[in-house]
């Protein structure tokens, strides 16, 4: 994509993580009065089903389940629900690296 403004680009890449992650889905989200252009698009998401197919493509490709699980609590997208960095730390995920 290299053509257009940047306005239309970032609208281009919002609009993906939305139906990517199914955004539209988490009330954070889908309240218009606070993310507009996740309201605008929730209406074109026909299932919130594949909301995580990321995770079961890793899983597929051999990612074990408790990597899996890791990458789902600190990518959550509603921040409210997301691992701060003291968690991640706490968790003790991170003590074999």
């Amino acid at each position: 994509m290299s053509e257009g403004t940047l306005q239309e680009k970032t609208d281009t890449v919002r609009k993906a993580m939305v139906l990517d992650f199914g955004l539209n889905s988490l009330p954070y989200y889908s309240d218009s009065t606070r993310h507009a252009e996740t309201s605008a698009v929730a209406d074109k998401r026909e299932s919130n089903e594949d909301a995580y197919l990321w995770a079961e493509r890793l899983y597929q490709k051999g990612v074990s389940s408790e990597d899996i699980e890791f990458l789902v609590q600190i990518l959550n997208p509603d921040p409210a629900e997301r691992w701060t960095a003291a968690e991640i730390v706490q968790c003790g995920y991170l003590d074999s690296y």
